[in-house]
């Protein structure tokens, strides 16, 4: 007779791994449970290092929202504290002898001297208040800009202006100045017919010797005759200047009669461009 005898080994296979069990004992799970666990091994740290990645980038997020912050303040800071007069002139924040002792501590180019510190005065309309010379042609100063709030006159950072004259220039510098006067006549021309020579003149005086100099000098041709109605000149000059602390600009015209008073028409003005 042959006898079978059955042997029972206590080594767990080879592809079979310890797992939980029960209190009395251990168990071992077969093929599919090692590869489930090695599955989530291989996982375990990809998930972690988007983790990782994933709040790096939130730091990063959060830190650029605190500095675009920070700069958006400081800037309206800047704003707020170089504004100037609007109609009226009143400084606030910055005075001309602020800007003096600033603009000595920085070249053309330095990043101090930005938009943000640079004087400005424009001058726009007329208060129609000006009589006009009582000779036809001859030539008069524009006293009469338009000055008072509610206007579009405005100047800035040590810019002044005069007697509703002057522009008075606060730096040594160079300097865009610039006016336009349009002429115009809304009512039929006289008994005769002739030729208007329109001029305007943009003068400097020195803010030292008082002596005056011509910076520019528009013209404008219009013939007129009885039968001509209602007609416009308009006549532009600009140009690039080095001026000094204490300089005085004004406008002198011929036939003041004929200035068109409205703003978006008659204006003057300067901008420092670089020290």
């Amino acid at each position: 007779m042959v006898s079978f005898t059955k042997v029972f080994s206590m080594e767990p296979a080879m592809d079979a791994i310890p797992v939980k069990s029960p209190p009395g004992g251990v168990r071992y799970a077969g093929g599919r449970g090692l590869r489930q666990a090695r599955r989530r091994a291989q996982v375990g740290p990809v998930v972690r290092a988007a983790h990782a990645v994933l709040c790096l980038v939130t730091v990063a997020n959060m830190g650029m929202a605190v500095f675009n912050t920070v700069n958006i303040q400081r800037l309206w800071q800047a704003c707020t504290a170089g504004g100037g007069g609007h109609g009226t002139g009143v400084e606030t924040g910055v005075t001309a002898a602020q800007i003096n002792e600033q603009a000595g501590n920085c070249s053309k180019d330095h990043p101090r001297c930005s938009s943000l510190h640079v004087p400005v005065a424009h001058l726009a309309g007329l208060t129609g208040l000006q009589d006009p010379p009582s000779q036809e042609g001859s030539i008069s100063t524009i006293h009469d800009w338009q000055v008072e709030p509610g206007g579009s006159s405005f100047w800035t950072h040590g810019m002044d202006v005069t007697s509703r004259q002057n522009i008075v220039v606060p730096l040594t510098g160079y300097y865009y100045v610039y006016n336009q006067l349009q002429f115009r006549q809304t009512s039929p021309g006289g008994a005769d017919e002739r030729t208007l020579h329109l001029t305007h003149i943009v003068l400097r005086r020195s803010g030292s010797s008082g002596v005056a100099s011509r910076l520019l000098i528009g013209r404008a041709t219009k013939k007129v005759s009885p039968q001509d109605g209602s007609w416009y000149r308009t006549s532009y000059v600009g140009g690039t200047f080095h001026l000094k602390a204490g300089d005085v600009l004004h406008v002198d015209v011929t036939n003041f009669d004929k200035v068109n008073p409205q703003e978006s028409g008659t204006y003057f003005g300067a901008r420092l461009l670089s020290l």
